[in-house]
């Protein structure tokens, strides 16, 4: 079985779209598995959580205003 290792929050910024939402899914798997045992620093993995949704919408807004710009 191959694991994927989720890249520092520091590295993030050079991802592509579609591999920040790998990112998110890997990070969000590893979310639910730490509050099915409780972990306590499962609140932490759910703000790495929300600070990743945010780069994507930017990112997202970012290419939407180019295509635009360039239509």
């Amino acid at each position: 079985m191959e694991t994927n290792k989720i890249p520092p929050k520091a590295e993030w910024s050079t991802l592509s779209i579609l591999q920040l939402y790998d990112v998110k899914a890997q990070m969000a798997d590893t979310y639910y598995n730490m509050r099915r045992i409780n972990a306590s620093f499962a609140p932490q993995y759910l703000k790495f959580l929300s600070e990743l949704d945010a780069l994507i919408q930017k990112r997202e807004a970012a290419e939407k205003a180019e295509r635009e710009d360039q239509g």
